[in-house]
């Protein structure tokens, strides 16, 4: 996974590596950004006054403030990209993997009209040229257009149905599920497995639902 950080996050441990931003406590003690969040979402949700995992001091937002010093040094720390394998400082990394890397996964210019090939960004312009997309006929286009348009109804009553399960009033906490570190993990990965699904479709939370 490459290059462990400086010093671990307080809450999660070694296996967390959301470090870009970094949170500290009045006492001293580390937390990654993702993190602290969960900490304060979990809080609220039990109706508690979120803490330090360490030390047990009262933590908020405004209560607590960022370490430059971790953060700066974190970004420098080699992170190998998800597409190249190749290794790059962190703070490069995001530009690396959406604009530079030749092995990123990128979709043809003809997707709105029904193409649905995504492939290495290399091979892009071998495709496009070879798409037969542009040469269906209108009929071809209407019957591709009309199934994506059903694809997506059922999207979005999906994510309708499920972003109404998620709404605040509606969660049930249950010990078990958070009085752990892994039990913070599952949650959170649940909840931002969903909202890169949505966000990525273009859905912004509250806006399909009518909230």
């Amino acid at each position: 996974m490459g290059t462990a950080p400086l010093q671990t996050c307080s809450w999660a441990e070694a296996w967390c590596w959301q470090w870009l931003v970094t949170t500290l406590c009045t006492n001293g003690h580390l937390m990654c950004a993702g993190c602290f969040i969960h900490l304060l979402a979990d809080a609220r949700l039990k109706e508690e006054q979120a803490t330090c995992p360490n030390c047990r001091c009262e933590i908020s937002k405004s209560l607590c403030c960022r370490n430059l010093a971790v953060e700066k040094a974190v970004s420098e720390l080699p992170s190998e990209c998800g597409f190249c394998l190749r290794q790059f400082p962190r703070s490069l990394l995001e530009r690396h993997q959406k604009e530079e890397c030749q092995d990123r996964v990128t979709q043809c210019k003809y997707k709105r009209i029904g193409c649905p090939w995504h492939g290495p960004f290399h091979e892009l312009t071998v495709h496009e040229a070879a798409c037969a997309h542009p040469t269906k006929t209108g009929n071809e286009l209407m019957e591709i257009l009309d199934e994506m348009d059903q694809s997506h109804r059922k999207e979005m009553q999906l994510y309708n149905s499920i972003f109404s399960l998620l709404s605040f009033e509606k969660i049930g906490y249950t010990g078990e599920a958070s009085a752990t570190p892994a039990g913070h993990r599952a949650w959170g990965w649940q909840l931002g497995a969903w909202e890169h699904w949505a966000l990525g479709r273009g859905h912004r939370p509250g806006q399909a639902a009518g909230l």
